[in-house]
């Protein structure tokens, strides 16, 4: 007959005719140690499935053999592991789990996985989604530019609604662009972003030429802002100085 032992254990083994007690004396001792890892039975588990910009989880692999035992000597060299969008730390093991810290990088659905001996353990490849921020700050995306005045700018100007960590949010909240002393802004100086984006059209700057400030706001956000050099507008008068002699 072939006894086999499945849990890694210290197990005592004894032959008996079911009518007589073993006696401890006589029981074989065996020491029952894990297999060779096995991808079906090892798992991969995330902390968290759902991330802002920069934010981390931890990410855990268990090696366990095809009978469920865990191996505990397993190593980062027990399993090949992956990530996109992002960046995995180094690997600790103990007791046969070995975690890391997963870092997001970019927007969008990262995906995490583990193999053991090329075959995918079990919970991979996990979906990460990571997500802007709240709004925190405003950026140019376009400059405003080629500015006469009482003119619209000849390159309108698009500003971005971002996160603390730079990325672009969805956010529609209203921007309103401003002038440094001397200047006013011509045409309509508040748009509501859309997707994140606020883009100005027929925007423009009036005064005297020289260089100017232009401020973009939006509440409770990080304002931005950018220089632009204001040429003379197009003639809208003539004036003839003078006394007239015959």
């Amino acid at each position: 007959a072939v006894l086999r032992l499945r849990t890694a254990e210290v197990a005592q083994v004894a032959v008996t005719d079911g009518t007589i007690a073993a006696a401890g004396a006589d029981r074989l001792q065996v020491t029952v140690s894990a297999g060779s890892a096995n991808a079906a039975r090892s798992t991969l588990t995330v902390g968290r499935t759902a991330l802002g910009a920069a934010d981390t989880t931890l990410v855990s692999v268990t090696v366990r053999d095809a009978d469920g035992n865990v191996l505990a000597g397993a190593t980062a060299a027990s399993f090949v592991a992956s990530a996109s969008i992002g960046t995995l730390g180094a690997w600790s093991c103990s007791a046969g789990t070995c975690s890391a810290v997963y870092t997001a990088t970019a927007m969008g659905t990262a995906s995490i996985a583990a193999t053991v001996g090329g075959s995918s353990v079990g919970g991979s490849p996990a979906s990460v989604t990571v997500s802007p921020g709240a709004p925190a700050q405003l950026a140019i995306g376009t400059s405003a530019a080629t500015a006469a005045s009482g003119a619209a700018f000849g390159t309108q100007p698009v500003i971005e609604v971002r996160d603390a960590a730079g990325y672009r949010t969805s956010s529609t909240i209203a921007v309103t662009l401003t002038a440094s002393s001397g200047g006013t802004i011509v045409g309509t100086a508040t748009v509501n972003a859309v997707n994140g984006y606020a883009t100005f059209s027929g925007v423009g700057l009036s005064g005297l030429a020289g260089t100017y400030t232009l401020s973009y706001g939006a509440a409770g956000l990080t304002s931005v802002t950018q220089p632009i050099t204001l040429t003379a507008g197009s003639a809208a008068r003539f004036e003839v100085t003078g006394s007239a002699s015959q």
